[in-house]
């Protein structure tokens, strides 16, 4: 008898860690989000150069995959270099070899002006663009709409915690064994 109240008391210790674990995990994932200050990331993809991986040059400084900005910079790609920008909520640009774009982007606006080279946004649904190529306006381009995996991904630990919690709740007490020797 002594038995089955030591299991039941574990499975509740460990029903109420799991979904301490579960909610402190899912807020500071929430938390951690912040849409008050926007920052693009850069991946440089292309041939290594006598053996040096490719870099992309940012507001005249040589960086390579992964370097993050905030708000505005001219990036400029060599001749084996091209360079995608992701600007989360916003969308990404991809920048083709030999390309340079003075780029500005804010709330629901990506800015800036082709210096030379090809450049092709792709924004998510409600953010405006407003490209300048040599002087002139360069159409808008619509984008696909990008997903936000945050939501799925709560939804998803839910549903796995509280399984746990009912598995834990309720079985291993099958192979419990009462009698007499």
């Amino acid at each position: 008898m002594k038995k089955n109240n030591t299991v039941a008391w574990v499975k509740s210790v460990a029903a109420f860690c799991l979904m301490v674990t579960v909610f402190v995990s899912t807020s500071m994932i929430t938390l951690a989000k912040s849409d008050s200050s926007l920052a693009g990331e850069i991946t440089v993809s292309g041939q290594k150069t006598n053996g040096v991986e490719p870099a992309v040059m940012l507001n005249g400084e040589r960086i390579f995959s992964g370097r993050t900005f905030f708000e505005s910079g001219v990036i400029s790609t060599s001749e084996t270099a091209s360079a995608t920008i992701k600007l989360g909520k916003l969308g990404y640009i991809n920048l083709a070899p030999n390309s340079s774009l003075s780029l500005r982007f804010s709330d629901n606006n990506i800015s800036g002006t082709i210096l030379n080279g090809d450049v092709k946004v792709f924004n998510n649904p409600g953010v405006t663009v407003n490209i300048e190529n040599a002087g002139t306006k360069s159409k808008q381009q619509t984008g696909t709409g990008g997903s936000d995996l945050t939501i799925p991904l709560l939804v998803f630990a839910g549903v796995v915690g509280a399984a746990v919690v009912f598995v834990l709740a309720n079985g291993g007490d099958e192979g419990t064994v009462s009698g007499t020797r």
